[in-house]
């Protein structure tokens, strides 16, 4: 593109030089004038271009670090459930039975991460993931993670109960299930 602006700007030079001496001599600098104005906003639209162009190569390159990630950690989740499809939770004592795989059915939660092979989460001597928190609401949790529709048990719950529900979805790092809290009416 350099080379274009170059070229056509010894073009003007020389149509310049012929009607220097011509009663057009004014008009004709004031085009001069205009085209230097346009090639000094086009040099600098090129270099906000060649900018923008840098930053959507670094997202780009972000964005496949995600994917692989993602990709990776699926991975590990799929040869962890091929090895074992049910699991024992003690949260806070009370017993809930369910498998690898409608635990990990959001990719951002707590359970993808504690059954990533990066942070594996190994059972207890009674073959239990024990999980210190208030098992009040996991109900719910766990019946969102299977796929069932919960919205009636949502809508039913009193102002204390929907608080822990919220703490929990929080703490177990449930995004989806906030957008339905959200879709719900029962945000914050």
């Amino acid at each position: 593109m350099n080379d274009e602006l170059q070229t056509f700007e010894e073009q003007l030079r020389e149509e310049a030089e012929k009607y220097s001496t011509s009663k057009n001599h004014n008009s004709f600098e004031k085009q001069i004038a205009f085209f230097n104005q346009i090639k000094k906003k086009l040099l600098k639209e090129k270099a906000e271009f060649a900018l923008e162009r840098e930053e959507f190569e670094r997202d780009k390159l972000d964005l496949q670090r995600h994917i692989d990630e993602y990709n990776e950690n699926k991975r590990r989740i799929t040869t962890l459930v091929k090895g074992r499809s049910k699991v024992k939770l003690n949260i806070g004592g009370s017993i809930f039975t369910t498998t690898i795989q409608a635990l990990t059915s959001d990719a951002e939660s707590f359970f993808t991460g504690m059954f990533s092979e990066d942070i594996g989460h190994q059972p207890d001597d009674d073959g239990e993931y024990f999980i210190d928190r208030n098992p009040g609401r996991f109900d719910i949790i766990l019946d969102f993670l299977r796929g069932h529709d919960v919205n009636e048990q949502i809508k039913n719950l009193d102002t204390k109960d929907l608080k822990t529900l919220r703490a929990d979805i929080d703490f177990y790092n449930l995004p989806s299930m906030n957008l339905l809290l959200l879709r719900l009416g029962k945000v914050r």
